[in-house]
């Protein structure tokens, strides 16, 4: 949920779940922003938007993921400009794993 209103929550998962060869292409200015020193340091989240009716309808945001460092625990969500990545897909797409 946000620090600042408690009312506002997202449902997120890692974006390996549905797509293993996830690997977006983060700016070095992103990287600098959050203070980014290694690859370990970083980890992604996805939104999820849930279809209430079917879960397995439910998608994620590749083409937005959070980015958070893991040491100074602050995050960001970021804009992926890749045409590989949808802001609609499929949760399952990965076989429901």
């Amino acid at each position: 949920h946000s620090v600042d209103d408690k009312k506002t929550k997202f449902v997120l998962i890692n974006p390996m779940l549905v797509d293993p060869r996830y690997d977006p292409k983060i700016a070095k200015s992103d990287l600098d922003n959050l203070n980014v020193q290694l690859p370990q340091d970083m980890i992604f989240y996805v939104i999820v938007t849930i279809d209430h009716f079917n879960l397995m309808n439910s998608t994620v945001n590749l083409t937005g993921p959070i980015l958070v460092n893991v040491n100074a625990m602050r995050g960001k969500q970021l804009i992926i400009d890749d045409p590989n990545y949808s802001i609609k897909t499929p949760i399952t797409q990965n076989g429901g794993q």
